[in-house]
């Protein structure tokens, strides 16, 4: 708003100073005796349009300042609120006890978060856009490990979600694989993995 103000005061100065400007050139005319009245007359007239329709272009482009100036300040409202609501969903994504792993439309790995190293190991980084065929749980014997492959591959080809239970050395994990979608089509899958408690429950 102080640029506008100030680009304001600056017009505002150089109108005043071409109405002085050709009211002294009217005054020297208008001394020399050798212009007519009509013609003095004439000179008044233009003077007063001209200086008439520069105060309109003036008005005119503040006001373009003060639109684009507005708009600035909305965008970066708009990227304040947009920086504040990703930070919030990186807090919740971090926090969330359940494993959550981000798997693209093409069966990448693209996102973790801790929990999911916790149970995936901290190998998960090295697996990072890496394909979803090659996560491991750990505590999980070979034989009940999930084909997280093939569990992904259903989860995109159907609307259902696919899930299963299975033994590991903290209890039985629950995994569940859902694909993610919106106007634009379908972006990718999640797979979360979380505890069961003993009585059969959600840890």
């Amino acid at each position: 708003m102080q640029d506008v103000t100030e680009s304001r005061a600056g017009l505002l100065d150089e109108c005043r100073a071409l109405r002085v400007q050709l009211e002294r050139m009217e005054a020297a005319l208008a001394d020399s005796g050798s212009v007519p009245g009509t013609l003095l007359e004439e000179l008044r007239q233009t003077r007063t349009c001209a200086l008439a329709r520069y105060a309109e272009a003036v008005e005119d482009r503040l006001r373009d300042n003060e639109t684009l100036l507005h708009e600035l300040q909305q965008r970066s409202e708009e990227q304040e609120n947009i920086v504040c609501a990703l930070q919030l969903y990186q807090a919740i994504f971090e926090n969330e006890p359940a494993a959550i792993v981000g798997i693209d439309a093409n069966g990448r790995i693209i996102q973790f978060n801790a929990s999911a190293i916790r149970l995936f190991g901290v190998e998960l980084h090295a697996l990072h856009f890496q394909d979803v065929a090659a996560l491991r749980l750990e505590g999980v014997a070979d034989a009940d490990q999930p084909d997280f492959g093939a569990i992904w591959r259903t989860a995109m080809t159907s609307r259902s979600d696919t899930s299963l239970r299975i033994p590991a050395d903290v209890g039985r994990l629950f995994v569940r694989c859902y694909r993610l979608e919106d106007i634009s089509g379908v972006r990718g899958a999640v797979v979360r993995v979380i505890a069961e408690a003993v009585d059969g429950g959600i840890n």
